[in-house]
């Protein structure tokens, strides 16, 4: 899942729980100290110009990566009006330790440096016997694409894998704007998402703990498995002969793509996967969605393994929160099971 560090820039306070590369230390140290040792880096706004006038492109700047030893070149990360706010990885850091208080868990910068996240480790909980650690993720983008993210990522002790939760049940998200508030935003956000994140452990450990508790139909694990992995739409017709071959190529890809994923999850859940022999995942909704999460976790694809970025927060991601969503309504109403929408119109 390390294909898009930057380079080697990864801390962990003990193994990191989503790939085991980077500086592994048992001192404990806050984000500055930490992004210090991995490769602390330069990234500034820069006025954009026009070459043929010599004049600035209407108040417009390129957010710019210095040269650092291991990427000797200027990357530009994108390009933003005159409005924005840049929060470099330094001031990150800061505001991170201002506002949680916290000794970090984990600091990671993605892909050349345009995303830093820091976590930190928040309260254990046993589920049946099956322990599972519980971390508070931030995250801050510096493409002018995306905003700064923060979620509780909970990891299956046994296997290491990273559990994508809901975002409507323990999600923490804000959207800052990139303007002259933002720095000030980001460290209310903080500050307040620590506080409620501790809590919601509690809230986690009830779920996992309740799905721990119900033994799993075939139903169910149809249910999960095609919310994980749902079949294509039917394709448009309505285009010229060659566009609808393509289009109809492209969806038998996705179908077989979709199918390949559902056969995974039966082959975990019926014993392959890691620790499914325990009391909590053995035959229960809770081991459904482990296989799941150890599917999309450990899943390649084109020769690369998973990345840290979209198993918690891209495609891989959202394919275990659809998962978890239906494996969670399955545990609360075991006698109302969502069909498949595939099956319910074969």
């Amino acid at each position: 899942m390390s294909a898009d560090l930057f380079d080697k820039r990864f801390y962990s306070h003990r193994l990191p729980a989503w790939h085991q590369l980077g500086i592994v230390s048992d001192t404990a140290r806050t984000a500055s100290e930490a992004l210090t040792l991995i490769g602390d880096y330069s990234v500034t706004l820069e006025p954009v110009a026009v070459p043929t006038v010599g004049l600035s492109s209407f108040g417009s700047h390129a957010i710019v990566r210095h040269p650092v030893t291991d990427d000797n070149e200027y990357r530009v990360f994108g390009i933003v009006s005159g409005l924005y706010t840049l929060i470099t990885p330094s001031e990150m850091a800061q505001i991170w330790d201002v506002a949680t208080g916290a000794t970090v868990e984990t600091v990671g910068a993605l892909r050349k440096g345009e995303e830093l996240f820091i976590s930190t480790k928040l309260p254990t909980i046993s589920v049946a016997g099956d322990e599972v650690e519980n971390y508070l993720l931030a995250t801050n983008s510096m493409t002018g694409k995306a905003s700064a993210a923060c979620r509780v990522t909970p990891v299956r002790v046994v296997c290491t894998n990273t559990l994508a939760l809901s975002k409507q049940r323990v999600v923490e998200s804000y959207t800052i704007p990139h303007n002259a508030q933002a720095r000030a935003r980001m460290t209310e956000w903080l500050r307040d998402a620590y506080g409620r994140s501790v809590a919601k452990v509690s809230t986690v450990a009830t779920m996992f703990t309740l799905m721990a508790g119900v033994r799993a139909t075939q139903e169910m694990v149809q249910a999960v498995a095609f919310a994980a992995y749902p079949d294509p739409k039917k394709v448009d017709r309505d285009a010229p002969a060659e566009i609808v071959a393509g289009r109809e190529k492209l969806a038998e890809t996705a179908r077989a793509f979709a199918k390949d994923g559902r056969d995974r999850i039966g082959t975990l859940f019926g014993g392959a996967g890691t620790g499914m022999d325990t009391v909590a995942a053995a035959g229960t909704v809770w081991g459904l969605y482990n296989a799941v999460t150890e599917a999309e976790n450990y899943r390649r694809m084109r020769g690369v393994a998973s990345s840290s970025y979209d198993v918690l927060f891209g495609d891989r991601a959202e394919t275990m929160a659809r998962a978890f969503d239906v494996a969670l309504r399955c545990a609360e109403a075991p006698d109302d099971v969502p069909v498949p929408f595939a099956l319910a119109f074969a």
